[in-house]
Parts: structure tokens; sequence; C-alpha cells
């Protein structure tokens, strides 16, 4: 019996926390400033008018004829209701309004806590990661743009993996990025295997990341600018894998 209370329980807090993302999710798409006042407006101004039909109604019960006391019961009936749904709607509103604010001020004050590798995100890199690493490739890693918050969580991520920071090949060959990027070269499993993991677990602690391919497409392109064939980028040696950190989302 305690732990059907208890599931049962679990279960209508879920329901709620699904709810309110819901309902946050709604008015953060929806509801504008205007869309706000224009609602304020009619519902303050229906609960205005309900009081007054309800006043009305008791004045007509109290010093109205007696062919009138159903109309007066009926009016003080109607507008008691309908100040009530009304002072109910607008509480259930101003509440929404309140979360999604809320909700965009967690996620600026997100915004600027500086990017780091947690315990748990170090040891994924460390068991999932660094197994993958191409120890005759390794990786470099740069900040672009070279701010102290990007700067800062590239030499840590170069500390983790033990590789170069390069931050000429950050940005020529990749440049600026949204989050973190770990560019790989197009068709090169071993590196689109160690990009994919990597990216993976950033992601896995809250910090967005990508694997993208690509890198130095003009090497492998066949024929080259000067009419050669290219370099095949299937070749293991070929697992060139370039770590950017760039601005958050």
């Amino acid at each position: 019996m305690a732990l059907t209370s208890q599931i049962i329980a679990q279960a209508a807090k879920l329901s709620a926390i699904n709810t309110g993302k819901r309902v946050t999710v709604i008015f953060d798409k929806f509801v504008t400033d205007q869309v706000a006042l224009v609602v304020h407006l009619y519902l303050l101004s229906l609960s205005v008018l309900s009081a007054i039909v309800c006043v009305i109604g008791i004045r007509w019960e109290a010093k109205g004829p007696l062919n009138v006391h159903t109309v007066a019961a009926r009016l003080v009936i109607g507008g008691v209701a309908i100040e009530s749904l009304c002072t109910i709607c607008l509480f259930v509103f101003d509440e929404g309004i309140s979360a999604s604010q809320q909700s965009k001020i967690i996620a600026l004050e997100t915004h600027f806590v500086p990017r780091y590798a947690t315990p748990a995100l170090r040891r994924r890199l460390n068991d999932g990661v660094l197994p993958l690493f191409p120890k005759d490739r390794p990786p470099a890693v740069g900040a672009v743009p070279a701010t102290k918050d990007n700067a800062d969580f590239a030499i840590e991520i170069a500390s983790i993996l033990g590789a170069p920071l390069n931050e000429g090949a950050a940005q020529i060959q990749v440049g600026p990025v949204k989050g973190v990027v770990a560019a790989y070269v197009t068709r090169n499993e071993r590196g689109k295997r160690f990009a994919e993991a990597f990216a993976k677990a950033l992601n896995d602690s809250g910090i967005e990341a990508a694997a993208v391919p690509g890198l130095m497409e003009s090497l492998f392109r066949t024929p080259t600018p000067s009419g050669g064939k290219g370099l095949d980028p299937t070749e293991p040696g070929q697992s060139w894998v370039v770590i950017v950190v760039g601005e958050r989302p």
C-alpha cells in the first residue's frame, strides 16, 4: 500500500513538472508584453463588470420587488462565479509569466557561468574518449574567439586529453563556432569515432558540442588545385581532429 502511494505521488509530481514545463514553453513562445497587457485588461474589466452585476443583484434582492428576486439571485450568483473565474485566470496567467521570467533568468545566469569539466566529465573523457585518441595524430585544441571563458575551457580540455593547444589550426581550419566543435576529416572513421565520442561526452554533461566533418577538405579533393590527386581521407594517418571552443549558443 505504501509503495503504491509512493508511485502515485511520484507520478503526480512528474506530471506537475511536465505540465509546468509545457506552460513555460507556451508563455515563452506566445505571450509577449503586449499580449500580457491585453489579457490583463480583459480579465480585470470582466472582473469589475462582474462585481458591478453582483452589487446590482444584491440591491435588487434587498430593495426590489418580489418579482425580480429570482433575477437578482441569478445576477449575484453569476457575478460571483465570473469574478472568481477571472481571479483564478489572472492568478494562473501571472504564475505562467512568473515561471517564464524565472526560466529566462536561470538561462541567463547559466550562460554567464564559466564552463568547466566536472569530475564526472573528466572520468568520461578518460574512460570513454581517450582510448579512441589517435596517438599518431593528436587533436589540436583552440578557442575562437579567444575570450577568457573560451580559452580557459580550451586549456582545460587540452590538459585532460593531453593534446596541444593550437590557436592557428582552430582559427584557420575551423574558425568561429557556437559551443564546442570537434571537426574531423570526412570519411575518416578513426577521427569520426573520436570526435563523436568527445562531443557526446560534453553534451551529456550539459555542454553543447558537435562533431562536424569537413576538416581540411582541400587536401583530399581530387583533382587538387594543381591538378594532382588528393590524399586518401580514409587512411588512418589522416585522422586529424581540431577541437574549437567557441561562444555559447
